[in-house]
């Protein structure tokens, strides 16, 4: 069964909201491990949207 891909404008949305959640994400936590990992996702995902 092939899977077709949704609307990109939709996935654009989502993917900011992501961002969005894992910078407020990355202010709440201590954990230094934690920052660093959401960083890294945040950075990759503004990669992909952006670039």
């Amino acid at each position: 069964m092939k899977k077709e891909r949704n609307n990109s404008s939709w996935c654009c949305d989502q993917i900011e909201e992501l961002i969005k959640n894992y910078k407020i994400s990355i202010q709440e936590t201590e954990n230094q491990d934690i920052k660093r990992q959401l960083e890294i996702v945040v950075n990759d995902l503004e990669n992909i949207l952006y670039s």
